[in-house]
């Protein structure tokens, strides 16, 4: 969907009851999947941070379902338990730009031990 903004593609994919998974990387905002259900954009989501090799810290981030940013801090405390997971409230600034219960995750680390590159 080039050219379109991740608002308005956020907007479709609530109508076609897709999840759409973006990324942030030195700055640039880019789509890394389209899910069909929300459990698994936030399995999505738990892959990529254990896909690290690395891992220093991670930060979970929602905005209205804190039981299932809890959950995911579990998982990712199963795989990394001697990192510290911080989790928080996204701004409303977040939604606005996502659309409505965006979930977070960020990852401290090095990726250059990882498998999937």
């Amino acid at each position: 969907m080039a050219g379109v903004s991740v608002r308005a593609q956020a907007f479709l994919g609530s109508l076609l009851k897709v999840n759409p998974v973006i990324g942030i990387k030195d700055g640039e905002v880019y789509p890394c999947a389209r899910e069909r259900s929300r459990a698994k954009a936030v399995d999505h989501l738990y892959n990529f941070a254990t896909s690290f090799g690395n891992v220093e810290g991670l930060a979970v981030e929602y905005a209205t379902d804190l039981d299932e940013a809890n959950r995911l801090v579990q998982r990712l405390h199963s795989k990394y338990p001697q990192a510290p997971i911080y989790l928080s409230r996204a701004s409303p600034v977040i939604g606005t730009h996502t659309g409505p219960g965006p979930i977070v995750v960020t990852v401290f680390g090095d990726r250059q031990a990882s498998v999937h590159q």
